[in-house]
């Protein structure tokens, strides 16, 4: 939900929903911000020199693997319903078990939380 339904619905300015939250749930209050366009998003990670990786994989003793078409791969989360999968991710390899097959998730969840020692 974002601030402006919350002070929709209490009638109030954006700015008080806000500092009301942080107040009724003792500053525990989580959000997603927007520090770039999309347009400049897509800028910088189309640069040469921009890559990115996982500090899993240099670990994993089986290795992971993410197949995609750079095309079709889109963000399909919504600040009402941010739980989705990307779409066009065809196969995702984890710890050598696959756990997106043909774009569907298998329900697999081989990975492991690593800890700094």
């Amino acid at each position: 939900m974002s601030v402006e339904e919350v002070s929709a619905g209490w009638q109030v300015e954006p700015v008080d929903a806000a500092l009301r939250l942080l107040l009724k749930e003792e500053g525990n209050v989580g959000m997603v911000g927007h520090g770039m366009s999309p347009s400049n998003v897509e800028m910088v990670l189309s640069h040469p020199l921009v890559m990115i990786g996982s500090d899993g994989s240099s670990v994993a003793p089986t290795g992971n693997l993410v197949v995609f078409d750079p095309e079709k791969v889109k963000d399909e989360a919504t600040f009402a319903d941010p739980h989705q999968f990307a779409s066009g991710i065809a196969y995702v390899v984890v710890n050598g078990e696959l756990v997106v097959d043909e774009g569907k998730h298998t329900g697999a969840r081989p990975g492991k939380i690593l800890r700094k020692a």
